[in-house]
């Protein structure tokens, strides 16, 4: 059955990590794996490094959503997707996707309290916490 698997959290849970080991084991097992991806995956200089851009959003985040769509019309067996994902509205498409090309869905809320990677402000994770939507 293919999978699709919707990791959740704020910067510095752990996201990254769970999806990098999500897909290695079922990588390890035979399947085809397409991800993690995530906005941040999309978002690098011209020299190929990782630079926050917050006008380059809506574009990594469109980049991101169409490039789990096109895994799934590929057939890939596992599709992982790490966005933050606090609100339903966030990640809704992502559903939707997985329903139109016959995924089943594996909602993952990863919460540790690592330091995040990508230099988020402080104040600006405890606004995602604060608006996190809990199903």
């Amino acid at each position: 059955m293919k999978t699709f698997i919707l990791l959740r959290g704020v910067p510095g849970s752990g996201k990254s990590t769970v999806g990098k080991a999500l897909s290695r084991l079922w990588e390890d097992r035979g399947f085809m794996v397409a991800g993690p991806w995530e906005a941040d995956s999309f978002m690098t200089n011209e020299k190929g490094n990782y630079e926050f851009d917050p006008k380059k959003l809506g574009y990594c985040h469109d980049r991101c959503i169409d490039t789990c769509r096109a895994a799934m019309a590929f057939g890939m067996a596992v599709v992982i997707q790490s966005n933050t994902n606090t609100q339903k509205w966030e990640y809704e498409k992502y559903l939707d996707a997985a329903k139109e090309f016959g995924y089943a869905v594996q909602t993952i809320t990863v919460d540790g309290e690592f330091e995040n990677a990508h230099g988020v402000p402080a104040e600006k994770v405890q606004q995602m916490r604060d608006r996190f939507e809990h199903e």
